[in-house]
């Protein structure tokens, strides 16, 4: 119900590029084409293209595609009405509000309310004797009532059902606390709190919004940290513990730790850029979203094997956004909180002023696992140390860090260059092998779930999609198809029923995928993303369209008579009649 000139006033004022690019950086591939990695699967080759001239994008490797609106829905988790209000709060436009089904956005600012009463209502029990044990807990650790007050931390009191009564009582229904996961359901039909007898974390995002919660557990209930589940307006792979506070600090240095007590103890000490995952490994989302707001990351884990592995994941995700890495060494404590208890802010600022970039951390630690002064010893160390260097993504850099491990094995670094050199073509190779095996995996495993008739009507179904996308590109052709062809002369039904759509486009300069968004699935839109990109550069001339208005009526009439020709004699009315409505 939103009008059509709404849509179009905010196509124009939210130019795809602009939209994508603090998502995905983005390099010229064209006069009028961008192109970066997709952000909606892991990939080393760019194969995500944003088109400026129909403002839509499309990924050769997974098949995402849309325009503005659909990227938004996708990158945020957004449905339609709220993508299309995240996009006009962006450019100062105010959605009209009449009519506007938004049934969706309602429940997630239900959600929202009540996750801040519930930490209004955790971060008030703290400060009853029922809270005791959380403040106790707390203050133990050595935080301030500051510092509490400030991430509002609370306590969830050892009962089944004193939040769950207290959103009750607020107007909360079930359902509500249900979609929030604040409360679970019991086998017998009830309701019970879901945080019980755990210092509570409230996860808030950059908007001050209080999207879930962690809970760390004081007695012998397991797990160790209770956290949200996915809920409409959390998901654990998108957000960081403390990125609201983080993000006012844009530019500098993030730090990236593992739990909420070491983000904690290092705001406390005066390290407002501390962030931390929720509970889970860090990914590509999260790595992205890091990238936002800040070009360097220290990552800060524990010292332990653990710690260490998942060091080297988390490179590996932060590499491919572009930032800087540098790794945090903290010698005689497991981790920040520890270290800053001990040695103080000050000696802490000193670590992170030290710590080293995330090759030269890496090659520290290889050193550390042989005897450089035995020749096999050597000879492991650069063996393992060309393996580190080969995955630097710049000729300088490799050049750099060669230099290093030919001084500390007393080689020639022309030699370490020449091993590292072979290594990289070894996984290129096998990279290029990868990538091409994937890619016809996913062509063979993709089913049509779109338009399942083209695969048995070719012919028919490329006609289809040149005639769609001539259309959608150029509303002087459009007018010319929509005078030639009729919705009967399609032979597929998705195709068909996308032609009628694009025919009842009431835009004076003709139909466009923005107009579309409303109507078709991201699926759908994706499809015509497709249609789109694979007719990119094309010079479309009258020839071109007459041969695939011919191509697309000569298929529909051979089809039609193979029907007529297969019917027994008594059903032929019946398919008659049929023809002449689809011709309607």
């Amino acid at each position: 119900m939103i009008p059509d000139s709404f849509i179009t006033e905010l196509k124009f004022r939210n130019d795809i590029e602009d939209v994508i690019s603090p998502y995905v950086p983005l390099k010229r591939a064209g006069s009028n084409t961008v192109k970066g990695l997709c952000p909606f699967h892991s990939e080393k080759t760019p194969s995500f293209v944003v088109y400026k001239d129909t403002q839509s994008y499309y990924c050769f490797g997974c098949g995402a595609g849309g325009d503005v609106i659909t990227f938004i829905r996708n990158i945020e988790n957004l449905d339609y009405v709220e993508a299309v209000k995240w996009l006009a709060q962006r450019c100062g436009m105010q959605v009209p509000e009449q009519g506007v089904d938004d049934s969706m956005g309602k429940l997630k600012l239900r959600i929202l309310e009540a996750n801040r009463a519930a930490a209004r209502f955790f971060y008030a029990v703290l400060k009853t004797p029922a809270g005791k044990p959380g403040l106790d807990y707390l203050r133990g650790r050595g935080l301030t009532d500051e510092t509490i007050k400030h991430f509002g931390l609370g306590y969830a009191p050892d009962s089944w059902s004193s939040l769950r009564d207290a959103l009750r009582q607020k107007g909360f229904s079930d359902s509500e606390l249900l979609a929030a996961d604040l409360v679970a359901r019991s086998k017998k039909g009830g309701t019970y709190d879901k945080f019980r007898n755990r210092v509570i974390f409230p996860i808030i995002d950059v908007r001050g919004n209080v999207i879930a919660f962690g809970g760390r557990n004081l007695g012998d209930e397991k797990p160790k940290y209770l956290n949200t589940a996915e809920t409409p307006v959390f998901h654990k792979n998108r957000n960081l513990f403390a990125l609201g506070f983080a993000k006012n600090h844009k530019g500098e240095p993030f730090i990236l730790a593992e739990g909420y007590m070491d983000v904690i103890a290092m705001h406390q000490a005066g390290f407002p850029t501390a962030v931390a995952t929720l509970g889970t490994a860090i990914g590509e989302s999260q790595a992205r979203l890091i990238a936002q707001y800040t070009g360097e990351v220290i990552v800060s884990y524990d010292a332990d094997e653990a710690g260490q592995v998942a060091t080297k994941r988390a490179v590996g995700f932060l590499a491919q956004t572009g930032l800087k890495i540098r790794i945090l060494t903290i010698p005689g404590a497991k981790d920040p909180d520890e270290f800053i208890k001990k040695n103080g802010a000050h000696r802490f600022q000193r670590l992170l002023d030290e710590a080293k970039g995330s090759t030269e951390h890496e090659l520290s630690r290889i050193e550390g696992r042989y005897n450089l002064e035995d020749p096999e010893g050597r000879i492991a160390y650069l063996r393992e140390a060309a393996q580190a260097i080969a995955a630097l993504p710049t000729p300088g850099e490799r050049d750099v860090y060669a230099g290093v491990a030919a001084e500390k094995s007393g080689v020639k670094k022309d030699n370490v260059l020449l091993q590292v050199e072979d290594i990289r073509r070894a996984r290129n190779r096998k990279e290029r092998k990868r990538e091409r095996q994937e890619l016809v995996n996913t062509v063979l495993d993709r089913r049509d779930t779109v338009n399942p008739q083209a695969a048995a009507n070719p012919r028919a179904a490329t006609a289809e999609e040149m005639l769609i996308a001539t259309a959608v590109r150029d509303g002087q052709w459009a007018r010319y198809i929509f005078a030639a062809v009729e919705e009967g002369d399609f032979v597929t039904d998705f195709d068909r029923r996308l032609y009628g759509l694009l025919k009842s486009c009431p835009l004076p300069e003709g139909p466009d995928l923005t107009y579309l968004t409303k109507f078709l699935t991201p699926e759908e839109l994706a499809r015509v993303s497709r249609m789109l990109a694979k007719s990119a550069g094309l010079k479309v001339g009258k020839e071109d369209v007459d041969f695939n208005i011919r191509n697309l009526k000569e298929e529909s009439r051979k089809l039609t008579a193979e029907r007529i020709a297969q019917t027994p004699e008594t059903q032929l009315g019946d398919l008659i009649a049929g023809l002449k409505d689809k011709k309607k």
